[in-house]
């Protein structure tokens, strides 16, 4: 199959995404209205939340493509780290942090009568570990992304079988999505580094053994 034609010109910096109160309230209503279908009245603490953390998935998004572009721009070399487990722990008050927008995002919710911290409490346990070999993990690829580490970065999970990923309400976590990765935002840099999802059916990387000696 003939690859498809690649659209030319398209740049992150033509998307601008805002980091004030008032556009952040913006794009919560969009995400509320256009990707759950839910509006005043019927729309659930759930449905809040998913609202936020999709806003502010949009910004990590955002980076993570000019990170993930300036790295193919230099043929920068990635770094590989493979783990059993990954102890990432709740995504959505880290990223609001590390993002340097928590302050903005509060005002956000108050102007339409919620409260961040009761959505950010919300958020399940995203666990692909029981220990600290998770822990480790997951506090190495931030390090990685705060320290603005020269070589891009990847994780995967050497094997997802043992997640004690757990089944919450309203079918947020009630299905595997294999392939889905997340991205770990370092805090006041640009750098994005990448890590497994918490889907118990995420793929395995490819391994090639190393070349013999000559």
């Amino acid at each position: 199959m003939l690859p498809g034609r690649q659209a030319k010109d398209i740049d992150a910096d033509d998307v601008v995404l805002g980091l004030d109160a008032e556009t952040i309230r913006r794009s919560f209503v969009e995400k509320l209205f256009f990707e759950l279908a839910k509006f005043p009245g019927v729309a659930t603490r759930n449905d809040h939340c998913l609202a936020l953390a999709r806003a502010v998935r949009d910004r990590m998004l955002h980076r993570w493509i000019r990170t993930a572009r300036t790295y193919l721009e230099e043929q920068t070399r990635t770094v590989i780290y493979l783990s059993a487990e990954y102890l990432l722990g709740p995504q959505l008050g880290h990223n609001l942090l590390n993002l340097g927008i928590e302050g903005p995002a509060r005002k956000a919710m108050e102007s339409l009568g919620l409260n961040i911290d009761e959505l950010i409490e919300h958020e399940e346990e995203p666990g692909l570990g029981n220990g600290g070999l998770g822990r480790l993990a997951a506090c190495f690829m931030d390090s990685l992304a705060t320290l603005d580490f020269g070589p891009s970065a990847t994780a995967f999970a050497m094997s997802s079988a043992s997640s004690i990923r757990r089944s919450g309400t309203a079918g947020r976590w009630s299905a595997p999505t294999a392939g889905c990765d997340s991205a770990t935002p370092g805090r006041s840099a640009g750098t994005r580094s990448s890590t497994p999802s918490a889907s118990a059916g995420a793929p395995r990387p490819p391994w090639t053994p190393p070349a013999a000696p000559a």
